[in-house]
């Protein structure tokens, strides 16, 4: 009795169930291997980890390192996502086994509490006792830098009344009591600084006012009142480091800001120019005169609606 035959997958015709190779066709029937559920699975749970790890390291990376990070990233969110979509291939085609149930619902839970975990990541941070990152603000254009310190030179004098004798040792040292003792100047000057009578500073003293790195650094003599009103500007949008005064900072900040404005709102009309009537309407016309006059108003209210919104 022979035994009974199928169909091959690829020609049709009859072969032994057994049959290694069609010998019709001759085409392999030996089945792939494929990846089991348990598999595709740890494979998907693992990357989502590493992505979490990841994102650790990406938000605390240096500027010259954070490039490589990204890039691993990329490659774990690549390789999860491969494998998330043989894994649901695998579930819905074994839906009906119960492996193939379990592990759809082990996915399903899976992804909760991975985006429960990553909308809360600052959150499980700070209970580890890791520092959440600093992130850097731009700075601002066109702001005055901070006025550097002052290094005055060491002129201090105490503030009370002396008035020297004949004697080259001692003086006549008023107290805060008002009352006139004999004493040495350094121990006057002592006596001042502890009943606090320090003599305000000279405004007309010449120091050296300290320039900020930005502008150039060092110093420059000057008195004490003109230090004070200087500053290291950003005077134009180009970020033009000058060492001026805080009153020529302003302005020169204003003049700036406003040539930038008006060379926008030039650039922004310069579609409504009277020169090109030429190219339409010959000289002498009605038409031409009419063109001119039209586009002359036209930049003429675009200039002003310009304007009006700096």
């Amino acid at each position: 009795m022979s035994k009974k035959r199928t169909p091959c997958p690829h020609c049709g015709e009859l072969i032994l169930p057994e049959a290694k190779k069609c010998r019709f066709c001759g085409e392999p029937l030996t089945k792939k291997k494929s990846l089991s559920l348990r598999t595709l699975y740890w494979v998907w749970f693992f990357s989502m980890i590493m992505f979490l790890t990841a994102i650790f390291f990406v938000r605390r990376a240096p500027t010259t390192s954070a490039g490589f990070w990204i890039v691993v990233l990329g490659f774990i969110v690549l390789g999860g996502l491969v494998a998330y979509l043989a894994l649901m291939v695998k579930v819905l085609s074994s839906i009906k086994t119960r492996s193939g149930r379990f592990f759809g619902l082990a996915t399903l839970v899976t992804f909760l509490v991975f985006f429960g975990l990553l909308f809360k990541y600052d959150k499980i941070e700070a209970k580890l006792g890791f520092t959440p990152p600093q992130v850097e603000q731009p700075s601002p254009q066109l702001i005055a830098s901070p006025l550097p310190t002052v290094t005055p030179m060491p002129t201090n004098k105490p503030a009370q009344k002396k008035t020297s004798t004949t004697t080259s040792n001692q003086i006549n040292c008023t107290g805060s009591d008002g009352k006139v003792f004999k004493t040495t100047q350094e121990e006057c000057d002592n006596f001042n600084k502890a009943w606090g009578n320090v003599a305000p500073p000279d405004q007309n003293e010449i120091i050296r006012c300290n320039i900020h790195p930005n502008c150039g650094g060092g110093y420059k003599e000057m008195t004490r009142a003109s230090c004070e009103q200087m500053t290291c500007c950003a005077v134009d949008f180009n970020n033009t480091m000058k060492f001026t005064s805080k009153d020529q900072c302003s302005r020169e900040q204003q003049q700036n800001t406003s040539k930038a404005w008006s060379d926008t709102c030039n650039t922004m009309c310069s579609a409504y120019d009277s020169n090109t009537c030429a190219n339409y309407w010959a000289v002498g016309t009605q038409g031409r005169a009419d063109c001119i006059s039209d586009a002359n108003r036209q930049k003429t209210e675009c200039l002003t609606s310009c304007y009006n919104h700096q």
